[in-house]
């Protein structure tokens, strides 16, 4: 079995909402889930920080 660990990060109220709306609309079982899928998407297109909007 792999091993789990733990990220805590912080974010805004907009952002929640949107992961929210995000896991809702494609059914996911729990935020957790869908966090963990669009992380694991996001690292798969690799992204360059050069590339990135300013927050």
């Amino acid at each position: 079995m792999d091993e789990k660990t733990f990220l805590h990060i912080p974010i805004s109220k907009d952002l929640m909402k949107r992961i929210d709306d995000y896991r809702f609309n494609r059914r996911f079982q729990a935020r957790a889930e869908a966090v963990r899928f669009l992380l694991e998407w996001a690292v798969k297109q690799n992204p360059k920080p050069d590339n990135m909007k300013s927050r």
